[in-house]
């Protein structure tokens, strides 16, 4: 395997399945030895509610968080690209709900995490939280947030097969104490064999 200067590490997941606290933790790890930074996708919804999209679920009018018109992209994407002309060996995890749909982003990333965390422990955590001060829709998670992130991956793993890329790709259960360490020390690896001479 060929040694990269610049490794990215994509974590998507649904609302609430744990991406930042993962990161987080590789993060921490990683820094021992490699500079490593992370973007993520919740830095980066626009600020003013009026250029949030709005979804009818049950008679009730939502705020869309799930959908890239709700993200300011190009931003995000352009610290990605300024950060990806490194010229020393670096980490750039990206992590959120719908990363998976950012094909700029993508088609740099060599190692790709899916987080597998239930519907029902992703609905607990996402009701203790507030979105820019809104009340989150009990409906909407439920009947749109999670399935939004879930098609998103499923159609990055249909373009994976169909283009016979070969990215690295883990998916991690989420328990209720979040990813096992079996699965992290996992991670790691995954991450310093591709940058980390052995």
């Amino acid at each position: 395997m060929d040694l990269q200067t610049v490794v990215v590490v994509m974590v998507h997941g649904p609302s609430c399945s744990g991406k930042t606290t993962l990161v987080a933790k590789i993060k921490e790890q990683l820094s021992r030895d490699v500079n490593c930074s992370s973007l993520h996708q919740d830095d980066f919804y626009h600020q003013d509610l009026g250029c949030i999209p709005q979804i009818t679920i049950e008679e009730e009018n939502c705020y869309n968080w799930d959908t890239l018109e709700a993200i300011d992209t190009q931003h995000l994407v352009s610290i990605f690209k300024a950060q990806m002309k490194s010229t020393e060996k670096k980490v750039i995890i990206v992590e959120g709900t719908l990363v998976a749909s950012l094909k700029e982003i993508v088609e740099h990333t060599s190692i790709i995490i899916f987080l597998d965390a239930a519907k029902a422990l992703c609905v607990r955590r996402r009701q203790q939280r507030t979105y820019l001060g809104t009340p989150d829709s009990p409906n909407y998670f439920i009947q749109h947030a999670y399935a939004t992130s879930e098609h998103a991956k499923e159609e990055l793993l249909s373009e994976i097969a169909n283009e016979k890329r070969s990215q690295f790709i883990l998916t991690l259960v989420v328990g209720d104490m979040g990813v096992s360490h079996h699965d992290y020390c996992r991670v790691i690896a995954a991450i310093k064999e591709r940058y980390w001479p052995q």
